[in-house]
């Protein structure tokens, strides 16, 4: 009953093996070097299928080994052989796949670019929303202070008519000079402070410098600094603009690059080591 299973494999393999001898003959164009290593292939081969016809049936006759050892060479070449011929088209299209794989990564840098700057205008959105959301603290008016304190020494003192007199004269003192008057007075009264030993005279000459101060500030009135708001910056929409259109020629240039692999392939291939331009 062996026998008609042996008949059926032998006619699989040499169906196969006819199927793959005709492909290595009409689609690869062979040179000395892939003739001279096929052919090495094909002398192991049937090296091994008689030996394995040896081992297999050593009564046999010559003729049923020999038919044994065909079989088994036509399988082992067959195997083999597109072994060889797989890893000779590896290396004749590497160009192709090294210019793929640089693309790739290429395109895979410029994807973690575009994801970065996407992510730190996110970011710089959060931070906006954050700054304006929160409120703006109260700034002392220095103008209150002068005025609390020429108030204190009005009414301190057991005097209070004659310190009002006497404040009211300064303001009219301060009505007529320029800014630069007053900033001249200023530093005048300020000079008098630290030589004055007097400390009753120290404090009316404190409040004296108060009242010149507000004139000053009325007549000046110090620029209110905006609130410092960090304010958004667009992202490099040049960069971007850029990336992403390199991005589309990345994409063309992998195309055509699997193009010219596949049309590659489908032609007839020359098996030698330096592959067609």
């Amino acid at each position: 009953m062996w026998i008609v299973p042996a008949l059926v494999g032998f006619a699989v393999f040499l169906w196969l093996g006819y199927a793959w001898m005709r492909t290595l003959v009409r689609n690869y164009r062979h040179t000395l070097e892939s003739l001279a290593i096929l052919g090495l292939v094909a002398v192991g081969s049937l090296y091994s299928g008689w030996r394995t016809a040896s081992s297999v049936a050593p009564e046999w006759s010559f003729g049923l080994k020999a038919a044994i050892a065909l079989t088994v060479a036509l399988a082992l070449f067959s195997l083999f052989s597109y072994m060889v011929v797989v890893l000779w088209k590896a290396f004749l299209t590497r160009r192709f796949d090294e210019a793929v794989s640089a693309l790739e990564d290429e395109e895979e840098s410029i994807l973690r670019q575009l994801e970065s700057m996407r992510w730190q205008a996110y970011r710089r959105a959060q931070d906006v929303s954050e700054a304006v959301s929160q409120p703006e603290p109260p700034r002392p008016d220095p103008g209150d202070q002068l005025k609390r304190a020429v108030e204190a020494w009005e009414q301190g003192g057991g005097a209070a008519r004659i310190r009002s007199l006497k404040v009211l004269e300064w303001r009219d003192e301060t009505g007529d000079k320029t800014p630069g008057e007053l900033r001249d007075d200023i530093a005048s009264i300020e000079r008098e402070i630290s030589e004055e030993a007097d400390e009753s005279k120290r404090d009316q000459l404190k409040a004296r410098l108060a009242v010149y101060k507000l004139a000053l500030i009325e007549k000046e009135p110090p620029g209110r600094e905006e609130r410092a708001r960090p304010e958004r910056k667009p992202p490099a929409k040049a960069d971007e603009g850029a990336l992403r259109q390199r991005l589309q020629e990345i994409h063309r240039e992998l195309q055509s690059a699997k193009f010219a692999k596949s049309q590659y392939l489908r032609s007839q291939v020359k098996l030698g080591w330096r592959s067609d331009k």
